[in-house]
């Protein structure tokens, strides 16, 4: 496959053994110029543009030639689908325009592709006097598709030609390319006068000025999107920092007319076979390689901006079912979720395993005596009973209180709440009410682990005239800090700010409550963990009597659920109506003093 037509061989047969630098020009061409974007070249050489060019059909993507003997310079001009004469010929063929423009879309991209790799310098045309947007998304999808070809290409240029040098041969061309900006339109204001026009004076000095500010603003945008950077070698192209983008230097590899035609013609049939459509679109091909549920939405919205046309939602159909079936052949992870929304990290497994999402949080036992971490619970039991049973206290350090249980088989799953019948048995337990062996606690403070300095004392409140009992209201953060909260005469929160860092402070729970009084209590816990839901309380009648003198720790569920589902946690100010309800301690006379 050869890019030149036999017209243009036999005219540069003559010009075989010399040196040549090659000029590609590429763009857009305007509607006056015939459909040639080089004719201002070409005419400033002295040449018919007309007579260099041979037949082409409209269904070509041709690369014209023209070679400077004089000057040993070669010129490539591109004609493609964004040249007006050409594009008109391709319409008028009667081909769906959505296809036909997709298939051009295609073939142009090979073709930039080709002559930024056998190119010296490359110009861009415009047929306006603005920059082109559509050039920095070009330029970032060629600098990716030639990583992507490059070890096809080196492995070209070995068996080509030995004349090719070994720099030639491993960066896969013989320079990096410098590129021109051409602004065929003026600004009419700019344009000369017919006087000016016959005298022999500098250019118009607001057009310098705006050609300098042009080229400052391609090479900015050039820079920020990381087209071109310090190491121009490893890039797709290159520009001179500070000189403006209209000088040829003489600082790359001049090769023979007859070495250079051996490799273009050999490395035009190689992207004309190996650039489909994976290599055209690196967004499909970097799809593949993730999961369904975890890359597939990104990728689509990327995908979704970075592509257009009537294919489109063909071709993310294509890339949903190419991401599945590469999630589906053996990446496929578990990703069950723990009762506190984490994903499990673990592989694709059976319940002969246990699920893991890696987070851990530190807790402490039933009574507070000890604290050990814990793994992200994944199960009511788990989280509620066994962590607390398997750090059960020393019997000398407390003793749980024995409860009246239903008896029977277990006739409801989960926890104790108002939509399950009377009487209802549960297989384990959420709740547990302990003596604490140390009553003395209940006025010099709790000797526990994970209490923040000064926040382990209980409070005194006065239950009846004269006699006062010692509360305390412990929250616990996910890092185990534990601390008591101030008084609290109506609902309690179920959740509270952690003093432990004072930004962005974590969210400690409700997870015990201490009770010391001198005469007889009642307890009668309810919760209500989300705004709307039902509330929950233990497994056994209510309320539970409290004996005098007797220091208790009520230990309250780590997760609260329903066969509906799990009790989130909310944001905001619905954080406020999650709350254990006022009432939880009275006083059992005739008189009460209510509830606190």
């Amino acid at each position: 496959m050869s890019f030149l037509s036999e017209e243009s061989l036999s005219r540069l047969s003559r010009c075989l053994d010399e040196e040549v630098c090659v000029v590609s020009i590429i763009g857009k061409s305007r509607l006056t110029s015939n459909g040639s974007k080089a004719w201002s070249i070409v005419r400033s050489l002295g040449q018919d543009g007309d007579a260099q060019r041979g037949q082409r059909s409209a269904s070509d993507c041709p690369i014209e030639v023209y070679m400077d003997s004089s000057n040993k310079v070669l010129y490539l001009h591109l004609v493609s689908c964004l040249d007006s004469n050409h594009l008109l010929a391709l319409v008028s063929s009667g081909e769906n325009v959505a296809d036909l423009w997709q298939r051009e879309e295609r073939i142009h991209t090979r073709r930039v592709l080709f002559l930024f790799l056998v190119s010296h310098v490359v110009v861009v045309c415009h047929p306006s006097s603005q920059f082109d947007m559509s050039y920095v998304r070009l330029f970032r999808t060629l600098d990716t598709l030639r990583h992507n070809v490059h070890p096809r290409v080196v492995d070209l240029s070995k068996s080509v030609s030995a004349s090719l040098s070994s720099d030639w041969v491993y960066a896969g061309r013989f320079c990096t390319p410098r590129v021109l900006f051409c602004f065929e339109g003026c600004p009419l204001e700019l344009k000369p006068s017919e006087e000016r026009r016959n005298e022999k004076k500098t250019e118009h000095p607001t057009l310098k000025k705006l050609q300098s500010s042009l080229s400052e603003q391609i090479y900015r945008m050039l820079r920020k999107s990381y087209v071109i950077t310090n190491n121009c070698n490893e890039k797709l192209l290159a520009l001179p920092a500070d000189d403006e983008f209209v000088f040829i230097r003489a600082v790359f590899e001049v090769p023979l007319l007859r070495v250079w035609l051996e490799y273009a013609h050999a490395l035009f049939s190689l992207l004309e076979g190996v650039v489909g459509d994976k290599l055209l679109c690196p967004l499909v091909a970097l799809a593949e390689g993730f999961h369904d549920s975890v890359g597939k939405n990104p990728v689509r919205a990327v995908l979704s901006l970075q592509v257009r046309g009537p294919s489109l939602p063909d071709l993310l159909v294509r890339l949903e079912q190419a991401c599945t079936r590469h999630w589906a052949d053996g990446r496929q992870m578990c990703e069950q979720r723990s009762l506190t929304g984490s994903a499990c990290v673990l592989e694709l497994h059976g319940d002969e395993r246990r699920h893991n999402s890696k987070a851990v949080r530190i807790s402490a036992s039933d009574s507070g005596w000890k604290q050990a971490e814990r793994s992200d619970p994944f199960a009511l039991r788990e989280a509620n009973w066994a962590f607390y049973d398997d750090l059960a206290d020393d019997d000398t350090l407390s003793q749980r209180v024995p409860f009246e249980e239903g008896h029977g088989e277990p006739s409801a799953a989960g926890m104790m709440h108002a939509d399950l019948p009377p009487g209802s048995v549960l297989a384990h337990p959420s709740w547990a009410l302990l003596r604490l062996s140390d009553s003395a606690m209940a006025t010099r403070g709790l000797d526990q682990p994970g209490f923040l300095s000064g926040m382990h004392l209980l409070h005194a409140w006065e239950v009846r005239k004269g006699v006062l009992a010692h509360v305390g209201v412990e929250y616990e953060c996910p890092r185990g800090h534990r601390f008591l909260s101030a008084d609290r005469r109506t609902d309690v929160p179920l959740y509270s700010a952690c003093p432990c860092r004072k930004e962005r402070p974590l969210l400690a729970q409700l997870m015990r409550l201490f009770v010391h009084s001198p005469e007889p209590l009642l307890l009668h816990p309810r919760v209500q963990p989300c705004p709307g839901w039902v509330l929950f309380w233990p497994h056994v009648p209510l309320p539970w009597e409290l004996a005098e003198k007797t220091l208790f720790v009520l230990r309250l569920p780590c997760v609260y659920a329903t066969a509906e589902g799990v009790a989130v946690c909310p944001e905001g100010k619905a954080l406020s109506e999650c709350k254990l309800l006022k009432g939880w301690l009275t006083v059992p006379s005739a008189r009460p003093k209510g509830g606190l």
